[in-house]
């Protein structure tokens, strides 16, 4: 069984998105207000995710509030692993 959050969050540290060391509390790190990711970012992370998961996003998974914080990134690629099964 696949451990998306541990995915997840070691895609975000090799992007240079997060520290290798982060906190448990930076799973609600607002990582847009904090400008830690940008569009160009959530761009890289789609692409990303969809190859390495085998998944394919749709326009509404790219709402802002899915990519806000490291919580909402990990929801919205498990729904997606979710809704393609």
């Amino acid at each position: 069984m696949r451990n998306v959050k541990n995915d997840v969050i070691n895609i975000l540290v090799k992007e240079s998105i997060i520290a290798n060391d982060f906190e448990e509390e930076d799973l609600e790190k607002d990582l847009l207000a904090n400008n830690i990711l940008d569009s160009l970012n959530i761009v890289s992370l789609i692409s990303t995710f969809e190859q390495k998961f085998d998944i394919e996003f749709m326009p509404d998974d790219i709402q802002a509030e899915n990519w806000a914080n490291i919580n909402s990134i990990i929801n919205v690629v498990s729904n997606n692993l979710n809704s393609n099964k």
